[in-house]
């Protein structure tokens, strides 16, 4: 079974909370050429559950087949730079086709 990412390199969420933000999007990656993904964006959900909401051994998975579908959720603030407790933000959803040429997608331990 060929597995297959988005071209996302993530960080964890400096206010301690489960999730990520974008750190790079990775040029010619699916992210990339869907146009809409920005370094700071935060993923919320993956196809419709919200990240560490699910029981374990159920959570929806980044990587997974190569040519599926996933659908990602991601909050954007809305002053387009930092977010902080009361900040306004932008949901909005972005479905992508995983490619074996970005697997795996990364997880970075700093911007």
């Amino acid at each position: 079974d060929v597995r297959g990412g988005i071209g996302l390199v993530f960080i964890n969420d400096e206010g301690g909370s489960m999730f990520l933000h974008v750190a790079r999007v990775v040029p010619d990656g699916p992210a990339d050429m869907s146009g809409m993904l920005s370094p700071g964006d935060r993923l919320v959900a993956i196809d419709g559950i919200e990240i560490g909401s699910a029981p374990p051994g159920e959570s929806p998975q980044l990587p997974g087949p190569h040519g599926t579908p996933v659908t990602l959720t991601f909050h954007r603030a809305a002053n387009g730079r930092a977010f902080y407790d009361g900040c306004e933000v932008y949901t909005f959803n972005v479905n992508l086709r995983r490619s074996r040429d970005f697997f795996p997608d990364k997880l970075t331990q700093n911007s």
